[in-house]
């Protein structure tokens, strides 16, 4: 009886692992993340590389890395984008880690003088690990010396350590110059929409067979986002070179569903500084984030820009605040291989990323 305890609670705890992505805390720095739609949408060449930590009440840790490579290129007179992304998401302190690699690919699409739309697609692959070392079964302890038997029986219903997947996702990204309202510079409003893990729904675990034939149905529940920013200069007649953002983020996944809100200021020389909230919805719990941003800028060259941020997260609910934190740090690079220097008096101009320009 105990055995089938066990062997319930692993299979539903690993249906809970496989069923959610990991959430990055300054979403504003990761679009290509959470939209393949956004690839290039700025015509630079990016280069980005972070990691995330977050400590749990349980004194579990999380470590996301996440790396990014992006580029603009043409056919004829089509504008494309595309790169290479890589992620590795590590839970329980190394227990279960998962690993995913893509090729965003995007199209540009002109509506309007003022607004141009761009669709993407993502094929992804997808690695799934569990480590068995780190399990402990009941079968393993003794009510006195502790842990004395290095094996279990129950690992014999573990059919694999490694599960493949392939998968698609699916995007649109629009950026609309909204007006200069007597600004030296110009108002952007962004929004895009996204659907990730689109093939199938989530059937593949450890305990089933097969698990290493990756056209097996998808390894996850679908994601679906959405995005809105509004991008304003503050100065009116003389141009003072800052920038102030306001977004909001919506994701939803497997019944789970949370809402980032924030805003951050930007100037193009300095770095930028904000601050954000993010209200996650469980089934049966609601938990409440604040988030603090912060950024540092470095004009390299006159044709390059490097950004180091950093987001300090912290959950309103009570608990010691180092155990229960979140703490992402990323660096951007951003690479105008035109070498236009006045991106601003272009047609698209590149926003916040590009004001040293």
């Amino acid at each position: 009886m105990k055995r089938l305890i066990i062997y319930i609670v692993l299979l539903c705890s690993s249906q809970i692992l496989m069923g959610q992505d990991a959430r990055l805390s300054h979403s504003f720095l990761w679009k290509t993340y959470y939209n393949p739609a956004y690839t290039a949408a700025d015509n630079l060449i990016e280069v980005d590389a972070g990691a995330q930590i977050s400590y749990t009440q349980k004194n579990t840790i999380f470590t996301n890395q996440h790396v990014a490579t992006t580029f603009p290129f043409k056919i004829k007179d089509s504008e494309w984008g595309t790169g290479i992304k890589a992620y590795n998401d590590r839970q329980g302190g190394g227990l279960y880690s998962e690993t995913g690699v893509s090729i965003p690919v995007s199209i540009r699409s002109q509506i309007h003088e003022n607004t141009f739309l761009q669709f993407g697609f993502e094929p992804d692959l997808y690695n799934n690990r569990i480590d068995r070392n780190k399990m402990v079964f009941g079968d393993q302890i003794d009510d006195y010396y502790g842990i004395i038997n290095d094996h279990s029986s129950a690992l014999s219903e573990f059919n694999n350590e490694s599960v493949w997947a392939l998968d698609l996702s699916l995007g649109i990204f629009g950026r609309s110059m909204i007006g200069k309202n007597d600004y030296e510079k110009p108002i952007f409003l962004e929004y895009g929409v996204s659907a990730f893990h689109v093939l199938g729904s989530n059937s593949k675990s450890f305990f089933g067979e097969g698990g290493n034939q990756i056209f097996n149905k998808n390894l996850y529940y679908r994601r679906f986002c959405g995005h809105l920013e509004l991008l304003h200069p503050i100065g009116k007649k003389k141009f003072i070179p800052l920038y102030i953002s306001a977004y909001g983020q919506y994701q939803y996944q497997a019944g789970m569903n949370d809402i980032q809100l924030g805003c951050y200021t930007t100037h193009k020389t300095i770095g930028f500084i904000g601050c954000g909230f993010k209200l996650e919805n469980h089934p049966n719990v609601t938990l409440g984030n604040v988030m603090i941003h912060i950024g540092w800028n470095n004009i390299l060259s006159q044709t390059t820009l490097m950004r180091i941020a950093y987001t300090f997260e912290m959950p309103l609910t009570q608990g010691n605040v180092i155990e229960t934190s979140i703490h992402s740090l990323s660096i951007h690079f951003f690479i105008d291989a035109n070498n236009q220097h006045n991106r601003f008096k272009c047609k698209w101009p590149s926003k916040i990323k590009a004001l040293s320009w």
